[in-house]
Formats: C-alpha cells, structure tokens, sequence
C-alpha cells in the first residue's frame, strides 16, 4: 500500500494513522486475517522506538487482530523502495515503470438480478491512500497522547537496535527476539506511570 498525505513528518503518529488503513484495507478484502506482520526497516524516527514498541503492544486492544513486527537491516539494501514523489502522476508513473503490468479497473459483468448502482472495488498492484494531517493530529490528542505520557521516561527495549523481531502479546507485552527464527527471546513488559486522579 502507498499513502498519500498532508501531514509532512513521517513519524510514529504517521505510522500508527496508516496501521489503522492497512487494517481497514485487510479486514475488508481478506476476511480471515488473526495476524499481521509488519515489514520494514529500523529506522528509529518512526518505527523502532518505545512510543511504536507501545503501539505495538496495544494493536491487538486497538484492532482486535494480533501483530508482529519484523525489522529488515536499514541501509543495507533490504527495506522497501526509498523513492519520493513531487506529484501523483509522478507516484503513478513510477508505478507504471516498475510494474510489469498495470491492471486496469473494469466493472465486472453484473447479472441483471444482481446489478447495483456501486462499481466493483478496483484490483491495482498498489492500493493508494490518503490520510489527512487532521486525522493524524486527531489521533494522536485522542489516543497515543495519553498512552505515550504515561510511559516512565526510563522504559525503553534494552538493545532494541540489535532486536528484529517484536512480537505484542495480548497482555500489552512485546516478546522481543534477535531475528524471527531465534528460539530464544525476551519479555518487555512496559512502566506505566499511575495517574492521580
């Protein structure tokens, strides 16, 4: 999936506003789906950090589907394409060149008993979407605002530049190994500050 957006920092609250299309997106065309597996490389900024490690943890509470995370080594040629676009039509050419095909959205053929006025949902190799800055800002205020300030400013992963696979747990834990066959790992379970209310 390619996203497409107004908010112009490319951090964590970015992050977290494409999980919630990317599961939307998954939870509509594959209706089976229990897990998701991010993919990406450890760039700290937005990926791999406490304040992601948090989110992470709490994906099965905000989704109610499980998660892991797997990261590829930055830099070293095995994450996604680090390409930018000035324009959409840029974006789709850039598509169309590595591509060896574009497929074409066509309303199907509908049986007479069966039409309706909504056109089938497009098949593309890339699924683009837009997400807001607003929308992002919104969630942030609303939901990863307060889990984030209540983290102690002490609670990190130990090593987590070392560690490539995370795995959330259902009890708002990250099970962390060195690599995604290591049969050895480690339990993170996060501080949280208590609120006086």
């Amino acid at each position: 999936m390619a996203f497409i957006s107004d908010y112009l920092t490319h951090d964590t609250r970015f992050v977290y506003g494409t999980q919630k299309l990317i599961v939307d997106f998954l939870r509509k065309s594959c209706h089976n789906v229990i897990k998701i597996n991010y993919v990406s490389d450890g760039a700290s900024a937005h990926f791999k950090n406490k304040y992601n490690m948090r989110n992470l943890a709490h994906h099965y509470k905000d989704f109610h589907i499980e998660a892991s995370w797997t990261f590829s080594a930055s830099g070293h040629g095995k994450g996604g394409p680090h390409v930018s676009f000035s324009s959409p039509k840029q974006f789709y050419e850039w598509c169309f060149e590595k591509n060896d095909r574009m497929v074409v959205a066509r309303p199907r053929r509908m049986e007479a008993s069966t039409a309706s006025s909504t056109m089938p949902e497009p098949n593309r190799p890339i699924e683009i979407r837009w997400l807001p800055a607003d929308i992002v800002n919104q969630d942030a205020e609303k939901n990863l605002l307060p889990r984030w300030n209540r983290l102690s400013t002490r609670d990190s992963i130990s090593g987590i530049r070392d560690i490539h696979q995370f795995d959330a747990d259902q009890d708002g834990s990250i099970t962390c190994r060195r690599t995604s066959q290591s049969k050895t790992s480690t339990k993170h379970t996060f501080k949280i500050h208590v609120l006086n209310l």
